[in-house]
């Protein structure tokens, strides 16, 4: 209802008990059928309202959702890349450390893979949209709880946890690199190059760079592998409530 409905109502229930013409008992009957009609057209103009209101703020978290999933489904491919880097580096590294715990180095697969020692990626992903939702106070709207609890672990937590836990890792080898191999080898080595590493492996700050780094990526792996795991089921999740 109109709000100069509202007011024409009002009057009426107003001038109904202004008739002097009609007894008390009429006049009641006309004013109280009047606020009846107000009270009515108020509830479900409210309904309506709040209606449309809860009708727009579904809608609003359907498309986050949506969003997310494929938000997150960009994560995987940028995680697995990571996890398959990883993995490979990690194998290289653990190979040289059995080899020298075993005394016998193999020369020739310690340098043709030596640029290992210097190869980096850095891990990164995209939580612009998840931030938005978050500081818009909209991400109470997610009604299925244990949905919204894998989503915030993930961004808040685990995500970050990750990122910067590969990234450092990272960063520190760079510059452990430099200090004690790269500085060994007389000049910074080309990356994917032969690199004779076999040459200064008997050093013991070489072995300490390499055992450091190989225990380190090793650690960052299983995270890795974790963190997959989680994403997969997040994404699982959203998937079952976008389809209810």
């Amino acid at each position: 209802m109109s709000e100069e409905k509202v007011i024409q109502h009002t009057k009426g229930a107003i001038n109904a008990l202004a008739k002097k013409d009609k007894s008390w008992k009429d006049r009641m009957k006309e004013f109280l059928y009047e606020i009846l009609i107000i009270v009515i057209a108020v509830s479900i103009t409210l309904w309506l309202h709040n209606w449309n209101d809860h009708r727009h703020e579904v809608e609003s978290v359907h498309n986050y959702l949506a969003g997310t999933r494929d938000d997150l489904e960009t994560v995987k491919k940028n995680l697995g890349r990571q996890l398959s880097f990883d993995s490979s580096l990690s194998t290289y590294y653990m190979s040289v450390i059995a080899q020298i715990k075993k005394g016998n180095i193999d020369k020739d697969a310690l340098d043709s893979s030596g640029s290992q020692l210097l190869n980096n990626l850095y891990f990164y992903y995209d939580d612009s949209r998840f931030e938005e939702f978050k500081y818009s106070g909209r991400l109470q709207l997610i009604e299925n709880k244990k949905l919204l609890t894998s989503i915030t672990r993930l961004y808040i937590t685990d995500l970050p946890f990750t990122k910067d836990l590969v990234n450092t890792t990272y960063d520190n080898k760079q510059k452990d690199f430099q200090t004690y191999v790269g500085t060994k080898l007389g000049e910074f080595p080309a990356i994917d190059s032969v690199m004779d590493v076999s040459k200064i492996i008997d050093q013991s700050d070489v072995r300490y760079f390499i055992k450091q780094y190989g225990f380190w990526i090793h650690s960052n792996v299983s995270s890795e592998q974790e963190l997959m795991k989680e994403v997969d089921n997040t994404i699982k999740e959203i998937e079952e409530e976008l389809n209810k």
